[in-house]
């Protein structure tokens, strides 16, 4: 599927950051986020949610795109994008 757009991290509210779609059944859209390297990790999303965003959406609105950060053995790493 590979559909590129901006979605806020559901770990961490205040992050928008790029975004694919990996799989879209019925209403529910699972997304990867990009910049995590393991890519077993995916938010679920409907497909109305205000947390999904159109690419571009960050610059228009002067919102700056944010690399996600994951949990790594109990530790927060920034993830290089």
């Amino acid at each position: 599927m590979d559909l590129k757009l901006e979605a806020v991290d559901q770990t961490n509210p205040a992050v928008i950051t790029v975004a694919t779609v990996t799989q879209v059944v019925g209403r529910t859209l699972w997304v990867h986020l990009d910049g995590i390297q393991d890519n077993s990790v995916e938010h679920i999303y409907d497909i109305e949610s205000y947390d999904l965003l159109p690419a571009g959406w960050g610059s228009t609105n002067g919102h700056p795109l944010q690399t996600p950060k994951i949990s790594f053995i109990g530790k927060w790493l920034s993830t290089v994008a």
